[in-house]
Protein backbone atom coordinates (compact mmCIF):
# COMPACT_ATOMS: atom_id res chain seq x y z
CA UNK A 1 0.00 0.00 0.00
CA UNK A 2 1.43 3.43 -0.71
CA UNK A 3 1.06 5.92 2.01
CA UNK A 4 1.92 9.17 0.82
CA UNK A 5 0.20 12.65 -0.44
CA UNK A 6 -0.85 11.29 -3.86
CA UNK A 7 -2.96 8.78 -2.61
CA UNK A 8 -6.85 10.22 -2.83
CA UNK A 9 -7.36 9.75 0.94
CA UNK A 10 -5.57 12.76 1.55
CA UNK A 11 -8.20 14.84 -0.13
CA UNK A 12 -11.34 11.92 -0.46
CA UNK A 13 -12.93 13.42 3.54
CA UNK A 14 -12.99 16.99 2.41
CA UNK A 15 -14.07 16.46 -1.03
CA UNK A 16 -17.16 14.19 1.14
CA UNK A 17 -17.78 17.06 3.30
CA UNK A 18 -18.09 19.75 0.57
CA UNK A 19 -20.78 17.42 -0.55
CA UNK A 20 -22.62 16.92 2.72
CA UNK A 21 -22.65 21.05 2.73
CA UNK A 22 -24.10 21.39 -0.56
CA UNK A 23 -26.43 18.60 0.37
CA UNK A 24 -27.87 20.59 3.12
CA UNK A 25 -27.79 23.66 1.07
CA UNK A 26 -30.22 21.92 -1.61
CA UNK A 27 -32.64 20.53 0.70
CA UNK A 28 -33.01 24.42 2.37
CA UNK A 29 -33.33 25.72 -1.25
CA UNK A 30 -35.78 23.08 -2.26
CA UNK A 31 -37.67 23.80 0.54
CA UNK A 32 -37.65 27.67 -0.20
CA UNK A 33 -38.63 26.41 -3.38
CA UNK A 34 -41.65 25.05 -2.27
CA UNK A 35 -42.99 27.98 -0.66
CA UNK A 36 -42.57 30.27 -3.42
CA UNK A 37 -45.30 31.98 -5.48
CA UNK A 38 -45.92 30.65 -8.39
CA UNK A 39 -44.94 31.85 -11.87
CA UNK A 40 -41.73 33.39 -13.09
CA UNK A 41 -41.06 36.92 -13.25
CA UNK A 42 -40.45 39.31 -16.28
CA UNK A 43 -38.99 42.44 -16.21
CA UNK A 44 -38.77 45.19 -19.02
CA UNK A 45 -36.69 48.22 -18.83
CA UNK A 46 -37.32 50.75 -20.98
CA UNK A 47 -35.58 53.99 -20.47
CA UNK A 48 -35.47 55.50 -17.15
CA UNK A 49 -39.12 53.02 -17.05
CA UNK A 50 -39.16 49.87 -15.60
CA UNK A 51 -42.33 47.56 -16.28
CA UNK A 52 -42.66 44.26 -14.76
CA UNK A 53 -44.96 41.03 -14.78
CA UNK A 54 -45.67 37.47 -13.96
CA UNK A 55 -45.91 34.64 -16.20
CA UNK A 56 -48.20 32.09 -15.31
CA UNK A 57 -49.52 29.02 -16.44
CA UNK A 58 -53.32 29.15 -17.43
CA UNK A 59 -54.87 25.81 -19.89
CA UNK A 60 -50.82 25.00 -20.31
CA UNK A 61 -50.56 28.31 -21.78
CA UNK A 62 -48.26 30.97 -20.79
CA UNK A 63 -49.61 34.55 -19.78
CA UNK A 64 -48.62 37.62 -19.08
CA UNK A 65 -49.88 39.37 -16.02
CA UNK A 66 -48.68 43.14 -15.76
CA UNK A 67 -47.45 44.35 -12.09
CA UNK A 68 -47.73 47.09 -9.95
CA UNK A 69 -44.29 48.73 -8.49
CA UNK A 70 -46.60 48.10 -5.22
CA UNK A 71 -46.42 44.89 -5.53
CA UNK A 72 -42.69 44.66 -4.94
CA UNK A 73 -42.66 42.01 -2.33
CA UNK A 74 -44.42 39.53 -5.07
CA UNK A 75 -41.38 41.09 -7.53
CA UNK A 76 -38.84 40.06 -4.91
CA UNK A 77 -39.99 36.99 -4.41
CA UNK A 78 -40.53 35.92 -8.25
CA UNK A 79 -36.75 37.22 -8.66
CA UNK A 80 -35.36 35.24 -5.47
CA UNK A 81 -37.56 32.36 -6.88
CA UNK A 82 -35.48 31.88 -10.30
CA UNK A 83 -32.05 32.96 -8.61
CA UNK A 84 -32.73 29.63 -6.31
CA UNK A 85 -33.54 27.92 -9.11
CA UNK A 86 -30.46 28.28 -11.43
CA UNK A 87 -28.46 28.08 -7.67
CA UNK A 88 -30.20 24.77 -6.82
CA UNK A 89 -29.34 23.28 -10.59
CA UNK A 90 -25.67 24.53 -9.86
CA UNK A 91 -25.67 23.13 -6.55
CA UNK A 92 -26.53 19.69 -8.00
CA UNK A 93 -23.99 19.91 -10.66
CA UNK A 94 -21.32 20.53 -8.27
CA UNK A 95 -22.57 17.50 -6.24
CA UNK A 96 -22.72 15.21 -9.54
CA UNK A 97 -19.25 16.27 -10.45
CA UNK A 98 -17.30 15.97 -6.76
CA UNK A 99 -19.25 12.44 -6.73
CA UNK A 100 -17.56 11.43 -9.65
CA UNK A 101 -14.33 13.00 -8.58
CA UNK A 102 -14.43 10.74 -5.68
CA UNK A 103 -15.29 7.69 -8.06
CA UNK A 104 -11.98 8.47 -10.81
CA UNK A 105 -9.98 8.92 -7.21
CA UNK A 106 -10.71 5.89 -6.27
CA UNK A 107 -10.37 3.69 -9.21
CA UNK A 108 -6.97 5.83 -10.58
CA UNK A 109 -5.35 6.10 -7.54
CA UNK A 110 -1.50 4.78 -7.32
CA UNK A 111 -2.76 2.54 -4.97
CA UNK A 112 -5.28 0.82 -7.69
CA UNK A 113 -2.76 1.30 -10.64
CA UNK A 114 -0.28 -1.13 -8.63
CA UNK A 115 -3.18 -3.75 -7.51
CA UNK A 116 -3.66 -4.14 -10.90
CA UNK A 117 -0.68 -6.04 -10.92
CA UNK A 118 0.20 -9.24 -10.34
CA UNK A 119 2.25 -10.17 -6.73
CA UNK A 120 5.03 -10.72 -9.18
CA UNK A 121 4.78 -7.30 -10.86
CA UNK A 122 4.40 -5.47 -7.72
CA UNK A 123 7.21 -6.70 -5.99
CA UNK A 124 9.27 -5.47 -9.06
CA UNK A 125 7.87 -2.13 -9.16
CA UNK A 126 8.86 0.92 -7.46
CA UNK A 127 5.44 2.83 -6.29
CA UNK A 128 5.37 6.49 -7.54
CA UNK A 129 5.76 9.05 -4.82
CA UNK A 130 5.88 12.54 -4.30
CA UNK A 131 9.91 11.80 -3.31
CA UNK A 132 11.00 10.06 -5.75
CA UNK A 133 9.25 11.80 -9.11
CA UNK A 134 11.85 13.72 -11.13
Amino acid sequence: MINEILSPESISPEIEHRILELEESILKLQKSLKKAPEGSLWVHKKGTYTQYGIYLNENNESKLKYLSVKEKKLIQELQQKSYNEKILFALKNQVFCLRKTLTLLKEESPEAVLNNFSEEKQKLTIPVTLSNLV
